[in-house]
């Protein structure tokens, strides 16, 4: 698999709009940001979005929530695990 910053601005801009139209409170899967793709006409691969998202919580833009395998905002997970302290 190759970098292409492209790719992963578009998967970002995907997840920052779902988290923006708080319809992800409980956290975004992969297959969240293909269904907003498809609907945008530009459709992705589940497993090209996944590797995204890894380079995304690589960067430090995105959090995966190991227990229930859905990502968050790395600030959000940042906040929470602050309040739990």
């Amino acid at each position: 698999m190759t970098l292409d910053p492209r790719r992963t601005d578009l998967v970002l801009r995907a997840f920052n709009e779902l988290i923006a139209a708080a319809a992800a409170r409980d956290g975004i899967v992969p297959g969240d940001i293909s269904d907003l793709l498809r609907k945008q006409g530009a459709p992705l691969g589940g497993w090209e979005i996944r590797f995204e998202l890894s380079q995304l919580e690589q960067a430090g833009k995105v959090v995966l929530d190991p227990a229930t395998g859905r990502f968050h905002p790395a600030s959000a997970a940042t906040d929470k695990r602050r309040s739990r302290a």
